[in-house]
């Protein structure tokens, strides 16, 4: 309202709108558009709400089908790390979550939730990704599960200033609730600086086609594959395709 930022949810029943609630509110002016909140639904049916209050302790909410559960704190983040962008993502027919965050000091971190009680101690949050990148107003990190292999998840983010390449990390699920990461991978240097990343597992295979949009004055939107061994040699880039049925190489 100019002074004031809200973030709600609500449930659509199939005919209408409602059960709105409330989820949090602050006074500020700035970071008006950014992402600072998702959800995702598990498999038990549950939609679990993850979200900013303004603070470094992410909040999330559970949709039960009937009503809102109380709110409940994840872990807390450095000081100062508001998060700016999340992306929530349940690993395919689990309760277990994948969040990732990346805040207004430029720090990426994720947190897993390890699919028991809707309780603090269930979550846990690894450790911090990267500490700097160009700005903190683009969306600099995403995940996504692999619908190939759902024990497998692929983090895309961006770890420095006027930075021109990706870095991925693959995280495997031990299938009781936690997990790793291995190294971090790089994409092929751009020619002009990341900006807005994105991943998506791609079916049928064992591999992450990730993109970013760069930020030239023309921007360009360029696309990578990476095979889950994120050790594995830099594949050249490849755009994203336009209108199906045309497919160039480039995407301006």
């Amino acid at each position: 309202n100019g002074t004031t930022q809200y973030i709600y949810g609500q449930v659509y029943n199939g005919t209408a709108w409602g059960n709105v609630q409330l989820l949090s509110s602050w006074s500020a002016a700035t970071f008006l558009d950014v992402h600072n909140f998702s959800g995702t639904y598990l498999s038990n049916g549950d939609f679990m709400a993850v979200y900013s209050d303004n603070t470094n302790i992410p909040k999330m909410r559970i949709w039960n089908g009937t009503s809102w559960a109380a709110a409940i704190s994840l872990p807390a983040m450095t000081a100062g790390a508001i998060p700016n962008y999340i992306v929530a993502r349940a690993r395919p027919s689990t309760n277990e979550v994948m969040v990732a965050f990346f805040d207004q000091t430029k720090e990426t971190f994720t947190a897993y939730f390890n699919g028991g009680a809707y309780i603090a101690g269930n979550w846990t949050l690894h450790a911090r990704h990267a500490s700097a990148t160009q700005d903190n107003t683009h969306q600099f990190v995403d995940f996504a599960w692999s619908p190939n292999n759902t024990l497998t998840g692929g983090l895309v983010y961006s770890d420095v200033s006027a930075d021109k390449a990706m870095n991925i990390k693959i995280w495997t699920a031990n299938g009781t609730g936690a997990g790793s990461w291995t190294a971090t991978a790089n994409t092929t240097a751009q020619t002009n600086n990341i900006g807005a990343v994105s991943i998506v597992g791609r079916a049928g295979a064992n591999e992450f086609d990730a993109c970013s949009k760069d930020q030239g004055v023309t921007p360009t939107v360029i696309w990578f594959k990476r095979h889950f061994t994120p050790i594995l040699p830099t594949p050249t880039p490849h755009p994203p395709p336009p209108p199906p049925d045309t497919a160039p190489q480039h995407a301006t």
